[in-house]
């Protein structure tokens, strides 16, 4: 990919055309092995499927500046212009999209976020030895259905009296990434809000109604603002996942729902 950066190991896979290919090494690259591909090469590869088959060469500074006036500006950069074709590249995504709902990262399988992505588990320096190690992984794209972020995860030698699947390892750290950079950006924001960049803040200013969970029973949050909610549910040691800005118009699970302790509670914003 000719990266800027010192150190970048090539790509390698066994072919015809190697010494070492033979009937194993064709089954081997079927899942996997007999090859060797660095972070940066496959992120960029799945970036390629999100991206509808443009693969782009990945850029570490967007431009330089010096005395207030731009001296460098990057721009993007085209390393394959058509991976596969519309159909296939569909196929992917659909086949990526299911592995989140139904397959092996079904795990971190949320309705508020439409993720494609697959697990990845893989033992390395098996020949020596002592325990067997293992690199735990989970590459893909989110929203499925528009994506925004390209992502990565992978964990080297993680604990295997804990777990070393990537959907049981990477695959939850994958979910809060993306709970980070996506379901916790604004996405309903009223355009009027923004203009000339004064934001009305009446809409967001009410007093801070207390929030209790009595009994183990869901409170009704509906109606409240959620950035006074929010802080209450998890300061009493609840998982939020929320989805807009403004008051709750929906919450999950439903008011009078048992819930426990690190229970995930699910919240859609709106204005």
């Amino acid at each position: 990919m000719d990266i800027e950066l010192p150190g970048i190991t090539k790509p390698r896979f066994v072919t015809p055309e190697n010494k070492k290919w033979n009937a194993a090494a064709l089954a081997s690259l079927s899942y996997g092995y007999a090859s060797n591909i660095n972070l940066l090469q496959l992120t960029t590869f799945y970036n390629g499927v999100a991206n509808k088959g443009k693969m782009v060469k990945p850029l570490f500074i967007d431009k330089i500046m010096k005395d207030g006036k731009t001296i460098f500006q990057a721009k993007e950069e085209v390393i394959v212009k058509k991976m596969a074709s519309d159909k296939a590249i569909k196929m992917m995504t659909d086949a990526l999209t299911k592995a989140v709902e139904k397959g092996t990262g079904r795990s971190i399988f949320t309705p508020n976020l439409k993720m494609a992505g697959k697990t990845g588990t893989a033992r390395f320096e098996y020949w020596l030895p002592g325990p067997m190690k293992y690199r735990a992984s989970f590459a893909g794209f989110y929203p499925a259905d528009n994506p925004k972020y390209t992502c990565y995860v992978m964990i080297s030698e993680p604990n295997t009296s804990k777990g070393f699947y990537g959907g049981t390892v990477s695959a939850p750290v994958f979910k809060e990434i993306a709970g980070k950079t996506f379901l916790k950006t604004p996405q309903n924001v009223e355009k009027e809000m923004l203009v000339d960049r004064k934001v009305n803040l009446n809409k967001m200013v009410e007093p801070n109604v207390k929030v209790a969970v009595n009994n183990k029973q869901m409170p009704s949050v509906v109606g409240l603002i959620g950035k006074n909610v929010i802080p209450q549910l998890e300061n009493l040691g609840y998982r939020v996942d929320f989805k807009g800005v403004g008051r709750i118009k929906e919450q999950f699970p439903l008011e009078g729902t048992t819930i426990s302790k690190n229970q995930r509670i699910y919240l859609s914003l709106q204005n």
